[in-house]
């Protein structure tokens, strides 16, 4: 990369770090730069908008962790916060159950992970409830579900 990209991306990750935001105007106020935050924003918005910033930076992220993601027994991805009907760009990308929405798909989701013994997450509100078994009517609140698991994870 260019010095005057690699700066950007500094100050750009410099100031998500102070204000913990990713609004433009946000961080522009963040830096607190001595020109006005308008300045800075129509400055980081030119940068931010240079034709194939992104791309290259999804190449150097991918080059720099590739032999690390190889290493991992298992990748966990969170496919629920990509269902959005807005988004079509992720179409496709895996298969996700809304819980929210009735489907007429009668498969269940988690029975290929269980039977090929392979190890996955189930994300949920600790207000939810789930029926443990098949044939049950019995609804049983998701925190006391994951209190019962054997993990160190919650």
């Amino acid at each position: 990369m260019k010095r005057p990209e690699v700066k950007f991306i500094g100050t750009i990750m410099t100031a998500m770090l102070k204000s913990h935001h990713v609004h433009l105007t946000v961080l522009s106020r963040s830096l607190e730069e001595d020109i006005t935050p308008k300045k800075t924003w129509e400055r980081l918005n030119r940068n931010l908008s240079k034709e194939g910033l992104g791309a290259e930076l999804m190449r150097m992220n991918l080059r720099k962790n590739a032999r690390k993601i190889k290493d991992f027994r298992y990748c966990i991805i969170d496919g629920g916060d990509i269902q959005k009907p807005e988004a079509k760009q992720m179409e496709g990308l895996g298969r996700v159950r809304d819980g929210s929405k009735k489907t007429k798909d009668k498969k269940p989701v988690m029975g290929p992970m269980i039977t090929k013994d392979r190890r996955f997450v189930i994300r949920g509100q600790s207000t939810r409830s789930l029926r443990l078994h098949k044939d049950s009517n019995k609804a049983t609140n998701i925190k006391k579900i994951e209190q019962r698991t054997k993990t160190p994870y919650t």
